[in-house]
């Protein structure tokens, strides 16, 4: 997939985009994080905040695949909304059509 596709680094992560054979499909989406970032604990971190932000920014998407890697420090340190900025800015350009408007809300923690 990664070498048909197309791709952007942002913000210390890899965004691929593949476009699906049927395009009635829904988005699936792959999220990874290389040694790099740091260990265990800081790589699932990462993967956390790309797959939250991913979640987010997909609703409703059909038709592509999505592999987001992280390659540095970066996810873990930055602001949460910069990176979600960037990311989106990233599969803009690629192409895919992102939700217009109001984003879903995160999933709230009970108890808090």
């Amino acid at each position: 997939m990664i070498r048909q596709g197309r791709f952007r680094v942002v913000a210390g992560v890899a965004v691929y985009v593949l476009p699906r054979e049927n395009p009635g499909d829904r988005a699936r989406l792959a999220v990874g994080a290389t040694r790099k970032v740091g260990r265990a604990v800081k790589r699932n971190r990462a993967k956390r905040r790309i797959r939250e932000i991913l979640r987010m920014l997909l609703t409703d998407v059909e038709g592509v695949d999505v592999v987001a890697l992280a390659i540095s420090p970066e996810p873990v340190e930055a602001d949460f909304a910069r990176l979600r900025e960037a990311i989106g800015s990233a599969l803009r350009k690629l192409g895919v059509p992102l939700r217009q408007g109001e984003e879903k809300p995160s999933r709230e923690v009970a108890g808090k």
